[in-house]
């Protein structure tokens, strides 16, 4: 098993990994391939991020990511990273696939000048690491009030550095943006077969 940067040629296998893995999880279907194919050629996406899981020449596992936007307190917008999505093949899941996909992720990113990064998922599998609820480090969802409990919208920073003034409205890019009927009308054509996969698990 080895975790490398994503190439040109993964794009189709990492968006049937992610259909694969994520089928029928939060209802029939789903919508992460569709952002997969999306982030090929996004203006958002964080391509330096965007690393593969390789098993015997086969891509079994994939972690993406964007660049969202934080209005701050005084009303500047910057930048800020996102990670996700993040899908192993369900034969692959619970063999630290995933982990091994998040911390590469995670290691990389502050090499590129990310101080934080944020993310929609289940707590219980990214607390171990170090994401916590992103209203602890002040951000909070954009169309949501500060004092919403949204413990799946987590943050984690990636310096030592305190910055107690950190913090604002954060709005996933748009490429995130996926209904079900668009998801649903990207896949009228796909193959029946591919509908009938067991439901992975959620990352």
């Amino acid at each position: 098993m080895i975790i490398r940067p994503m190439e040109a040629r993964d794009y189709a296998a990492c968006e049937s990994v992610a259909r694969e893995a994520f089928w029928n999880v939060y209802r029939p279907g789903c919508v992460e391939h569709l952002i997969v194919r999306r982030l090929e050629s996004a203006t958002e996406a964080e391509a330096r991020l965007f690393f593969v899981a390789e098993d015997g020449g086969a891509a079994v596992g994939c972690v993406m990511g964007a660049k969202g936007l934080l209005t701050w307190p005084c009303g500047s917008v910057t930048e800020h990273l996102c990670a996700g999505p993040l899908a192993v093949l369900p034969a692959y899941q619970k063999r630290g696939v995933g982990a091994a996909l998040m911390e590469r992720f995670l290691a990389e990113a502050p090499k590129l000048g990310y101080e934080s990064v944020v993310l929609t998922g289940s707590p219980e599998y990214y607390a171990r690491f170090g994401f916590v609820p992103a209203a602890r480090h002040g951000i909070f969802l954009r169309g949501h009030s500060p004092a919403e409990d949204l413990p799946y919208f987590m943050a984690k920073e990636l310096t030592d550095e305190q910055k107690p003034w950190y913090g604002g409205f954060y709005e996933d890019p748009a490429v995130y943006a996926v209904t079900p009927e668009e998801a649903d009308a990207f896949d009228a054509d796909f193959p029946p077969k591919v509908k009938e996969k067991l439901p992975g698990q959620l990352f």
